[in-house]
């Protein structure tokens, strides 16, 4: 006789971080807090530990970028998966451009400043 299986119905998270906060942010955190879920991620991190310290030093010299990405983007993982509950969205609406100015410019703004400061001294102490 064939066994039942049983279709796992996952339930969407949500589109962004607040809907996600306010569907499953008390329950997330009360699985954050749990001892078995902080045994699991210690376990995990011991793991991956081992595993850097057990390279060898030419694995080392050759895949260095790649083994400190590799762990970096792990302890993040971490950190995010502990702190979605209260996590806050930083993003900003728009794309922020880096603005690179020549000496001239940097040199002329200066100007601008100091004259400005000039005519504030004289304005306020005359």
């Amino acid at each position: 006789m064939p066994k039942n299986k049983k279709k796992v119905v996952l339930e969407p998270a949500g589109k962004d971080l607040k809907q996600f906060q306010a569907k499953y942010g008390s329950v997330w955190k009360k699985i954050v807090d749990s001892p078995a879920f902080q045994a699991g991620v210690q376990f995990l991190r011991n793991r991956k530990l081992d595993s850097v310290a057990n390279l060898t030093p030419d694995q080392i010299d050759k895949n260095s970028r790649e083994i400190l990405g590799d762990l970096r983007g792990f302890l993040q993982h971490e950190i995010q998966l502990g702190n979605l509950h209260a996590e806050i969205d930083f993003t900003q609406p728009f794309e922020e451009v880096d603005e690179y100015l020549s000496p001239e410019q940097v040199i002329s703004e200066e100007k601008v400043r100091e004259k400005y400061r000039e005519q504030t001294k004289k304005e306020r102490y005359a």
